[in-house]
């Protein structure tokens, strides 16, 4: 069993962050991820909001590109998922399917995950049209009329993403006033393919073996309307894995 002075637990940008630091510091440190390093980030086409990236980094050069930055410093990485974290005596034990580890210290950076709408036909058709990722899932609705939930940052970028595959996207938000950065939400006024619905919740999701449309309900007015539509990309905000 190794001993280190600090194991990190998880695979993002944050975790991999810690990992940098911790060996850059002269501490030994191993980072435990269960995945591709990167996490979130991965699928992310472009990061523009990243400082000295004048014309933004894919999110998939920078996770391995801050793996590789943290193994040159000095530290370890292991492919294997936390099962339990236990202090014993003057140090946490952490067990993984592939042995445990013993730090002095231990930092938990294992992100988040994609928040749901919580609406009837949302479980069923997870993953049969209801996708949390443009870029993985957009080129699958080519040609074709797609809805995005939200208006944050996430929703709004990766409308724009869609809307280079998909015939429309209709961007549906609960509020009259959208909350993303003012540079991705005149890109997406100004495109031709994105049209807005504000003021718009969700109710549910319709389809048998698919994702075949939404019925919504204007907040404001209490009109319900139902819309036909080929996917459904969910960007609500996230939560915590630790939770």
């Amino acid at each position: 069993m190794a001993d280190y002075d600090a194991i990190v637990i998880g695979g993002g940008i944050a975790a991999l962050t810690a990992g940098l630091f911790a060996a850059r510091l002269g501490r030994s440190s191993l980072v435990l991820e269960a995945a591709v390093p990167g996490g979130q980030l991965i699928s992310v086409p472009v990061v523009e909001d990243f400082p000295g990236f004048f014309n933004g980094v894919s999110g998939y050069e920078l996770g391995p590109n801050a793996q590789m930055q943290a193994m040159e410093a000095g530290a370890e990485f292991a492919m294997a998922e936390a099962t339990a974290l236990t202090f014993l005596d003057d140090a946490w034990l952490v067990a993984t399917g592939d042995g445990d580890h013993r730090g002095r210290s231990v930092i938990v950076a294992t992100g988040s995950h994609a928040r749901r709408l919580g609406v009837p036909g949302e479980e069923r058709l997870q993953g049969r049209g209801i996708s949390h990722c443009a870029s993985c899932s957009g080129p699958l609705h080519r040609g074709q009329v797609v809805g995005v939930v939200g208006g944050g940052d996430s929703a709004i970028s990766e409308a724009l993403t869609l809307a280079e595959h998909a015939e429309q996207v209709l961007v549906f938000h609960r509020r009259a006033v959208f909350v993303a950065q003012e540079v991705y939400l005149r890109r997406a006024r100004e495109h031709p393919k994105i049209v807005f619905h504000p003021d718009t919740v969700v109710d549910e999701v319709i389809g048998d073996d698919v994702v075949a449309g939404v019925r919504v309900r204007n907040v404001a007015s209490g009109e319900a309307t139902e819309i036909p539509l080929a996917g459904l990309f969910v960007y609500i905000g996230t939560e915590p894995n630790t939770a």
